[in-house]
């Protein structure tokens, strides 16, 4: 009797076998790629994922199987722990699972492996990891501080990724986020400076605070329209940021998202964005480039509403078929060609000692505002004589920079264009600049010595303040006006000369230079003080001693304005 149901079922197996058979009209493609388990390895049909090919590890004396590469784990396995129902494992840990590569089975002791609990590999030294379908939960901190990972794929079936998941992997390079995976929380990705590839899947719906700062290789983001939300300071700091597009489920950009991605030139706006937060575009000194499908009013040079957002915009368009004005050398510098204006926004390489393109296309340019602002690598610059302006804080903040040279087609020097930098010690002008802005070289705490062109025709309100180093000051023959404040806290300078032309000195131009013991008009006659520059109530200002006079300007009359009249009144 049991050989006889022993035939039976050996008949009906056999039978299901062809049915199947029979059923799958395809021809099976199983390509070359292994799938594997602890255990074994097989290949899966591309058509209908029947497998074939099942069979257990050959290990090679390294402990990797010569068939699929699968690396044992030499001294023993990951740490798992029962769900509380007791229907699942929750990988814990690395356990005793020596391996730069740990791989995370899909079964363990018979039952699926659904979660990577929170901390279980938080600086562990791995390199790779292998997360099967099946996991729904990557935990809190469970990869932090994993500096030598590099590359991690989320797979479908996960649909949350907890707080600082990934946070501090220095070395995370790539990360492609599963089609499953519907929250990203605060800090997951943060600090991941070496990452550059991101791709969002088609169902998250938020993004936490913080989630990618810092990540600082990062050059285009592509928030898909299923995202409703992005936390504040998500993208803060992602210095090479260059591009972002945000979908169509966005309806508030929160503060600072995007505060100090210096790089980003081009911002795409989905249609739902109703309020942009405080400080969100803060520092973006390159946001030329502006694709608006929102309902937000946003105007170019505008720095205070929403968030910012215009503040350096060249252009803000409304249509998708408008074509990016952006373009790029070979050897790093980014132009925006709009019509037949030029401009440099910045450079992109690494190199230390700059001789700028003498131009673009053949066109002459100009350096646009904030264009090399806060590069600490910057040494030496050489502006051509193809450049025309030197925009706004165009190289203010460059720590390094020791060395400037300005070629004879610049015209103007404009606000704070060289403010702050630390280090300067040697501006030379070769030609014809026509005035100094506000703050032009302001903080300058290195610079000893200035000759001006006898271009220059006026300096502007605390040009060279603070700039506690300065000694010498040749002034140009053809300055007229010296602005308020121009020379306030010079205390290093000894002796200045007044050319002839001067016919203005602001307020306090002279105040705190503690040195200061000669100043020299060259033209004495008819000079006046008065609290405002209308001059209304000016008093005669006697300068036939030059020594007297210099102690009157810095300490007598320093809150007033100097005029010279052609005639006396």
């Amino acid at each position: 009797m049991k050989k006889y149901i022993k035939t039976f079922l050996f008949s009906c197996l056999l039978c299901i076998t062809v049915l199947i058979a029979a059923s799958c009209s395809h021809e099976h493609y199983y390509g070359e790629e292994w799938e594997f388990n602890d255990s074994e390895h097989w290949l899966k049909c591309s058509e209908c994922g029947e497998t074939a090919q099942i069979e257990s590890h050959i290990y090679s004396e390294n402990k990797v199987c010569l068939v699929c590469g699968y690396e044992k784990t030499e001294n023993g396995e990951l740490e798992f722990r029962l769900s509380d129902d007791g229907s699942a494992y929750i990988v814990v840990g690395i356990g005793s699972a020596e391996t730069e590569y740990p791989v995370i089975p899909e079964i363990y002791n018979g039952k699926p492996v659904t979660e990577i609990a929170d901390y279980a590999f938080d600086e562990e030294d791995i390199i790779g990891i292998h997360i099967p379908e099946g996991i729904t939960s990557i935990g809190e901190a469970a990869f932090w501080g994993c500096r030598s990972l590099k590359s991690v794929d989320i797979p479908e079936s996960v649909k949350i990724i907890g707080e600082s998941a990934f946070d501090a992997c220095i070395s995370l390079e790539a990360v492609i986020i599963g089609d499953g995976v519907e929250i990203i929380e605060s800090w997951a990705f943060s600090r991941c400076q070496a990452l550059e590839t991101l791709t969002f899947g088609n169902a998250l719906t938020e993004i936490g605070e913080y989630a990618f700062y810092g990540c600082s290789g990062l050059e285009n983001i592509i928030i898909p329209d299923s995202v409703e939300s992005i936390g504040e300071n998500c993208f803060k700091e992602c210095a090479s940021l260059q591009s972002a597009i945000i979908g169509d489920g966005i309806k508030e950009i929160k503060d600072y998202t995007f505060s100090d991605c210096e790089l980003l030139t081009s911002l795409t706006l989905g249609n739902k964005i109703l309020s942009v937060g405080t400080g969100a575009f803060e520092g973006c000194r390159w946001l030329v480039e502006i694709y608006n499908f929102s309902s937000l009013e946003i105007n170019k040079g505008d720095e205070y509403s929403n968030g910012g957002i215009g503040g350096q915009a060249l252009d803000i368009y409304t249509s998708p078929e408008a074509k990016s004005k952006l373009s790029q050398t070979e050897d790093g510098y980014v132009f925006y060609l709009d019509g037949e204006q030029v401009y440099l926004l910045g450079y992109k390489g690494k190199e230390k000692v700059l001789t700028l393109p003498e131009s673009f296309q053949g066109r002459e340019y100009g350096i646009y505002g904030h264009a090399f602002s806060a590069d600490t690598e910057l040494f030496v610059v050489t502006i051509p004589d193809n450049v025309v302006s030197i925009g706004e804080y165009a190289f203010s903040d460059c720590e390094s920079l020791a060395e400037v040279y300005v070629g004879k087609g610049v015209g103007n020097i404009e606000e704070g264009a060289f403010y702050n930098c630390a280090a300067l010690v040697s501006v030379k002008f070769n030609g014809n600049v026509g005035s100094l802005g506000a703050l032009a070289f302001s903080n300058c705490k290195s610079l000893a010595r200035i000759e001006l062109p006898d271009s220059v025709s006026s300096i502007g309100i605390n040009a060279f303040s603070d700039c506690i180093a300065l000694e010498e000051v040749k002034l140009s023959k053809e300055l007229k006006v010296i602005g308020q404040g121009a020379f306030d806290g010079c205390s290093a300078l000894v002796g200045i000369t007044i050319p002839s032309g001067v016919e203005i000195i602001g307020k306090w131009a002279f105040r705190g230079c503690e040195s200061l013991i000669s100043i020299v008009f060259e033209e004495r006659d008819i000079w006046y003080y008065a609290a405002d520059e209308s001059f209304a109530h000016g008093r005669r200002l006697e300068v036939s001693v030059p020594e007297v006079n210099a102690v009157n300007l810095v300490i007598k009359y320093n809150g007033y304005y100097i005029k010279r009249v052609l005639q006396d009144i």
